[in-house]
């Protein structure tokens, strides 16, 4: 998809998300006995009677719900309070989340197997197929102002490596206290993932609509895009930085010096501020050679990069 093209379509789901905010906001000053009644939702047929518009009707409620993932047949359906331990034969060493209106947080502690906890959940389910462990929201119609009241604690054996790790916040949010793995995908599409210490290969960051921040991260080499998001990282990077903001924000904070990387930079309409110095302009663009051992690529179309050095 062309980069105008996704963008386009990013501020129309910005309108939409705006316009059921204000509609519940409307409800809530005293529109509710007009929407309950179907006030809002008619229109006038042939006769002059006036029936109900149910496109609009159905179109509209499914702003306030959220539809998760797809049950995994032959897996139990965790909702309310719990504690389950997680069977498994080998330790799995792929973890794949997707929550949609929880809140996850994943802790190590010196424990043999692994155990969720729930509290005033909505339909989730979490087990290990293969070499992989699963959380993820599943059910349809699911009422996303609701996601900081349902909580979700994964408590994993210390020191765990894992080869592959995804984690995908829609609406909720993801609190990761420690992650070592080698390969990292982390996507906020309207929800927050934060990682506290970090230790992978390769890390993928990618923030949608909502946010992703690493507070301590060690990392091979860095992939960040910000579509209309935010993204913080604090830490060093061994290789390559490829970092792109269409409308987002992104801020990096190096323990490494200004010297220690080549830049290309390309700015459209957007802003990047490179230790101090700001590119910024249409169409601008700029190579900075200092014979270093590893290149960053910066690009902005309409957001801001910033990036700042030890």
């Amino acid at each position: 998809m062309k980069a105008g093209m996704r963008a386009a379509l990013t501020v129309a789901t910005v309108c939409i998300v705006a316009g059921g905010v204000l509609m519940g906001a409307g409800a809530a000053a005293g529109g509710r006995q007009q929407w309950e009644s179907g006030e809002f939702f008619h229109h006038i047929n042939q006769n002059g009677d006036k029936v109900p518009d149910l496109e609009l009707v159905e179109e509209l409620s499914d702003l306030s719900i959220y539809n998760g993932e797809k049950e995994e047949n032959g897996v139990e359906t965790l909702s309310g309070n719990f504690t389950r331990n997680i069977a498994y034969d080998v330790l799995p060493d792929k973890l794949e989340t997707s929550i949609g209106v929880h809140v996850l947080v994943i802790d190590e502690e010196d424990v043999e197997g692994i155990v969720l906890e729930g509290d005033n959940c909505d339909r989730i389910q979490c087990y290990v197929k293969g070499d992989t462990l699963y959380i993820k929201d599943v059910g349809k119609r699911k009422k996303y102002h609701k996601a900081d009241d349902r909580q979700l604690i994964l408590t994993v054996p210390e020191d765990i490596y894992w080869e592959e790790v995804e984690i995908d916040a829609d609406l909720g949010g993801v609190d990761v206290g420690r992650l070592q793995a080698k390969e990292v995908d982390a996507e906020a599409d309207m929800g927050w993932v934060q990682i506290g210490e970090l230790s992978a290969e390769k890390l993928d960051i990618k923030a949608d609509m909502g946010s992703v921040e690493v507070e301590d991260g060690q990392v091979g080499s860095l992939d960040i895009s910000a579509n209309m998001g935010s993204v913080i990282f604090y830490g060093a990077v061994d290789h390559e930085i490829e970092a792109e903001a269409d409308m987002g924000s992104i801020q990096m904070y190096l323990e490494q010096d200004e010297e220690d990387f080549n830049y290309i930079i390309k700015s459209d309409m957007g802003n990047i501020d490179l230790g101090g110095t700001s590119y910024s302009g249409m169409s601008k663009e700029k190579e900075i050679r200092n014979g270093a051992p590893r290149t960053m690529e910066l690009e902005s179309s309409m957001g801001n990069i910033e990036i700042s050095f030890q």
